[in-house]
């Protein structure tokens, strides 16, 4: 993740040009949401899924311990950005890194919970 974030084609002017490239005519009101969009995005995702990487890789495999694991990779992150010329730290996308985190953990313990469910359902039923 740092790689990328040191790279110039994850700039938001890259992103931009990018958008208007494959979109085509927008006004600049709508380049900023669609841009805003596809950036916050990829930040959902990749922390909801560094997130869920941390919860597998820790033993005790507490969402706790996860969620802590993914906001200090946020902070580095973002901390790292600030030294990359083009980009700047943003405790917003501190925050929107560990709340993707967080949610991207509790869909897992659900998942988790109601699979774990259904398999004892089924050993009491065949019982």
């Amino acid at each position: 993740m740092f790689a990328m974030t040191a790279m110039q084609t994850f700039t938001g002017e890259h992103t931009k040009l990018i958008i208007q490239r494959y979109i085509g005519n927008m006004t600049e009101d709508h380049l900023y949401w669609a841009n805003s969009f596809v950036r916050k995005g990829a930040h959902v995702v990749a922390f909801g899924l560094l997130a869920l990487v941390f919860y597998k890789a820790i033993r005790k495999r507490t969402i706790g311990y996860a969620l802590c694991c993914t906001l200090l990779a946020a902070m580095l992150d973002e901390w790292h950005q600030s030294f990359v010329p083009d980009r700047s730290a943003s405790f917003r996308d501190v925050m929107l890194d560990t709340l993707a985190g967080l949610l991207f953990l509790l869909g897992a313990a659900k998942f988790r919970g109601r699979n774990e469910k259904a398999k004892d359902g089924i050993m009491t039923k065949s019982s």
